[in-house]
């Protein structure tokens, strides 16, 4: 089972036991032995620590954290801001050129995922009866909708309703 990390403050805390150690004659191997760790991660923890107090090595994780906070949200208004101005090109629904998800551009937008996704359930009346319209303006090319709808109600098509 892997060791959990190491606290910035332990880390210092090592450090110094090393530099103890080494000012009381020990080799630098047998000091990096006796408080338990690789020759390696000592060097990458002097790299990044050595000479730091605890409250410096604090401050410095703190500011790591806002850091990449900030860049995610940087990267956050970035995505957006494509998306928005893709969405004012003109050339709508491209968005997903960008490789992102429907709610990601849904949220960017200010739509209701529901509004985008939303398809009208048409009942078979309804296909019959558009059919039935386009035949009559094919063949009635010169009625207005008034004279076609009448037509339609004396074949006995009713709205919302079924043929009688």
């Amino acid at each position: 089972m892997a060791k959990k990390g190491n606290s910035p403050e332990q880390i210092i805390n090592k450090l110094r036991e090393v530099e103890v150690l080494t000012a009381k004659g020990e080799t630098m191997d047998a000091a990096i032995r006796k408080i338990g760790v690789t020759r390696n991660t000592y060097y990458r923890w002097r790299k990044e620590y050595g000479g730091m107090r605890v409250d410096q090595a604090k401050r410095l994780k703190e500011l790591e954290t806002e850091n990449s906070r900030l860049k995610r949200l940087v990267a956050d208004l970035s995505l957006d801001n494509s998306i928005l101005r893709e969405a004012a090109s003109g050339r709508g629904g491209n968005s997903c050129r960008l490789g992102l998800s429907v709610r990601r551009i849904c949220r960017a937008l200010g739509f209701a995922r529901s509004s985008v996704l939303y398809r009208p359930k048409v009942s078979e009346y309804e296909d019959r009866l558009r059919d039935r319209i386009v035949e009559l303006a094919v063949e009635y090319g010169w009625y207005g909708y008034r004279r076609i709808t009448e037509l339609l109600r004396r074949e006995g098509w009713r709205a919302n309703h079924k043929r009688v």
